[in-house]
């Protein structure tokens, strides 16, 4: 197994370099804003290139080469902060807008400052960028370890024989919806059922149990898995 790597992530998140000055805390925040030196920043659809770039860490790195699959591949913009790629910043768009930071952290502050962030958005960075990218944010913020493990890895289980288990069809989101009550914190997507992103397993007739995988790229050989959940 891969060395795990701890990333924040905030649910709700908005730059706070976009807020207007009022009372000492906005003036804080303005001036913390203006201490960040804004970078050359280069907008790239370049697949070779990012792979390249996003392979320097393959754990931290994963959501990013599975988004270089053709299946997700038009729902990002991908933004380096100079030609050599020191950091890049990942903009991925499914209802709402998710930003995800990649590499050095020294310019990386000033590469989030350049984005076209909307007003609020999530965002996950690793926790080298912390220092430069807390006071730039507001929002809930949550730490998780990501983990990396390769095929050859896994164990058989044996499920119980009454189980049954296949991929989510359109006609399972809502009892899948049911299941994700007691997951408030999840990220599951109806549109990426059909995908065939998302599997479960029944017990006669009850959806007991749901796995996802928020990205799966043949291209690149990476699948992330998530939204998991039990009854």
């Amino acid at each position: 197994m891969s060395l795990p790597r701890v990333g924040i992530v905030s649910r709700v998140g908005s730059t706070r370099c976009s807020e207007s000055p009022s009372g000492s805390r906005g003036r804080a925040d303005a001036r913390r804003a203006r201490a960040t030196t804004l970078v050359s920043v280069i907008e790239t659809r370049d697949r070779q290139l990012l792979e390249g770039i996003l392979r320097r860490d393959p754990v931290w790195g994963g959501y990013g080469l599975g988004d270089l699959d053709d299946a997700q591949f038009p729902r990002t913009r991908w933004f380096l902060s100079c030609a050599d790629g020191r950091a890049l910043a990942l903009l991925y768009e499914l209802g709402h807008t998710t930003l995800i930071t990649f590499g050095d952290p020294e310019p990386v502050p000033g590469l989030v400052r350049a984005l076209p962030l909307p007003k609020e958005f999530h965002v996950h960075y690793p926790e080298i960028h912390a220092a430069g990218l807390d006071p730039l944010f507001e929002g809930v913020r949550q730490r998780y370890v990501r983990l990396a493990i390769r095929p050859t890895e896994l164990r058989d289980v044996k499920r119980p024989e009454r189980v049954r288990v296949a991929p989510l069809s359109a006609a399972d989101v809502p009892a899948a919806h049911e299941l994700y009550a007691h997951y408030p914190d999840n990220w599951f997507v109806a549109a990426r059922v059909d995908e065939g992103c998302y599997v479960g397993g029944w017990d006669g007739e009850a959806l007991v149990a749901v796995g996802g995988t928020h990205v799966v790229s043949n291209r690149t050989r990476v699948a992330a898995l998530g939204d998991i959940v039990t009854t």
